[in-house]
């Protein structure tokens, strides 16, 4: 993971975000780097790709997430069972070339709804970023703010409780408001 900090701090720097926030959800979104979506598809903040296609990754053998929905394909002897993936609907996630490309997308295309391509627009958790910031609220109220606001609005479906507070906790376990530093 240290080694998206720089692209992070240079997006970051450019477009006046919370860094701490976009590393702690690339450890939290993740795994720390470790999960399916971040090793085979260089997608390291849970950014679905809501239909098919060669920017695509679908991530099979989750646990049923789908409220019993999804057919059971079979169960193995150590009692794990396989569901048919291939139905599911929220199982894909955007296919990215580099983690810097991925950034990228988080900044301009989730954050700042530069394109108007992402289904939500994110632009004025942005802006009450700034505004706060600018205003003299300390970089981690800010924090969490953008986080809880980005939970609220839809990034992730537990709510800004939820991501604020698991956001915050890897912020301060790894000292992560230092890189939101020096910066208005």
């Amino acid at each position: 993971m240290k080694e998206m900090e720089p692209t992070v701090l240079r997006f970051a720097r450019k477009y006046n975000l919370p860094a701490s926030v976009i590393m702690a959800m690339a450890i939290l979104e993740s795994g720390y780097g470790y999960s399916r979506t971040a090793i085979f598809a260089n997608n390291f903040f849970g950014i679905k790709q809501w239909k098919k296609g060669s920017d695509a990754y679908q991530l099979k053998g989750q646990p049923n997430e789908d409220k019993g929905y999804l057919k059971i394909m079979k169960k193995t002897t150590t009692g794990q069972f396989i569901y048919e993936e291939n139905i599911r609907k929220d199982n894909w996630y955007k296919k990215f070339a580099s983690k810097e490309e991925c950034i990228k997308f988080l900044v301009e295309d989730v954050f700042l709804h530069k394109t108007g391509q992402w289904k939500r627009d994110y632009s004025n958790v942005v802006r009450n970023y700034q505004r706060q910031i600018q205003s003299g609220v300390s970089k981690s109220n800010a924090a969490y703010d953008f986080a809880f606001m980005l939970g609220e609005r839809g990034y992730n479906h537990l709510g800004g409780k939820y991501y604020a507070t698991k956001t915050m906790k890897i912020i301060e376990k790894y000292n992560l408001l230092q890189l939101d530093q020096g910066r208005l």
